[in-house]
């Protein structure tokens, strides 16, 4: 699990990300995805430029109907996610994974270089370089890493609240950053993969079964309409919901049912 010290998820969640990461554990299974657009470059047999979405909507929220849905996502940020253990390992190192049974061929060393050079300097981008890593791992397969899993309740987000000079994602340079990273990193899989970042087409829906149980159903992605996340902007937290600092007891034992397409 990998998780954000300034986010605050439901258990129930938790629970439901475990069990739709143990259906799917060469994926990068998570609950906020994002959405690159491709800016056709004029030269012929030349890869696209990208942009990143920051939004965590899709259309972008006030958009619609002008702007139509993506078709899919294709990246899952590290704020909130589950991914296997040996992904560390083949993001730090290349060679093979064991448990998971798939290589990250030494073509892609360049890449993960890359990778380490623009974290090491900027402090950015260690989430988008981990999906391209998967990516590497799964491109022979023809699969997308990203995976996203549907939250049934709102998560709260702290990362806002002005503790001194506020988080590196306030930074003027950090979505700029995000941009020229992903680009930098996508020609270099490109050049091996000879296709762009690719795009995630399925998500993991969730619904309520009883007060305890879950529904988790694959299907194919549409849009993402709703919300998912409140900016918790007061240090002193809200009276309930979210933005709380309560903890909830642990003492509701949730359980998950996983069905496939």
């Amino acid at each position: 699990m990998v998780i954000d010290d300034d986010m605050k998820i439901h258990f129930q969640d938790l629970a439901n990300l475990f069990e739709a990461w143990k259906h799917n554990p060469r994926n990068v299974v998570g609950f906020m995805p994002r959405w690159v657009d491709g800016v056709k470059n004029r030269r012929a047999n030349s890869t696209h430029n990208l942009l990143y979405r920051s939004q965590s909507e899709d259309p972008e929220m006030g958009s619609f109907p002008k702007k139509r849905p993506h078709k899919g996502y294709s990246l899952i940020l590290t704020k909130a996610l589950m991914v296997h253990r040996d992904y560390m390992r083949l993001y730090t190192c290349g060679g093979e994974s064991e448990d998971l049974r798939i290589s990250i061929s030494s073509k892609f060393d360049e890449m993960r270089s890359t990778i380490h050079r623009i974290v090491d300097s900027s402090l950015n981008c260690e989430d988008i370089g981990l999906n391209f890593v998967a990516n590497a791992a799964l491109y022979s397969l023809g699969k997308a890493a990203p995976l996203y899993v549907q939250p049934l309740h709102i998560m709260g987000d702290f990362g806002k609240v002005q503790f001194g000079k506020g988080g590196l994602h306030q930074r003027k340079s950090h979505m700029g950053g995000r941009d020229q990273c992903l680009n930098q990193i996508n020609r270099e899989f490109a050049q091996i993969s000879k296709t762009n970042l690719p795009i995630q087409k399925k998500f993991i829906a969730a619904s309520h079964v009883d007060e305890l149980t879950t529904l988790l159903t694959m299907t194919r992605y549409h849009d993402h309409r709703k919300r998912l996340h409140n900016d918790c902007t007061l240090l002193n937290g809200h009276d309930d919901g979210p933005c709380s600092w309560d903890v909830p007891s642990f003492d509701l034992a949730f359980k998950a049912i996983y069905k496939s397409l």
